[in-house]
């Protein structure tokens, strides 16, 4: 599984972009909306997901909105657990 947010949004729009119509009516009387979790072991200034023009341009074709929730994460611990190979 990957964990790129551009390939979740082309899954997406492969699927959704040919009823654009009736989501765009949709969102005129409710509300269209992308939620993107990210969860990362390294947040810094700049880390974070990254979306490129088509995955922007497809939200808008859809008439969503779009928001992240961003959470920083303790690495798991190595699995010690196997004795090594002789």
């Amino acid at each position: 599984m990957s964990k790129d947010v551009r390939e979740h949004f082309q899954f997406l729009h492969q699927r959704l972009l040919p009823h654009a119509q009736i989501f765009r009516r949709f969102a005129e009387s409710g509300e269209t909306f992308f939620g993107v979790t990210w969860k990362s072991t390294y947040l810094y200034a700049g880390t974070g997901p990254l979306l490129d023009a088509a995955s922007l341009a497809g939200v808008a074709a859809l008439g969503a909105g779009m928001g992240f929730d961003i959470y920083q994460i303790d690495e798991e611990p190595e699995d010690d657990s196997d004795p090594p190979e002789a």
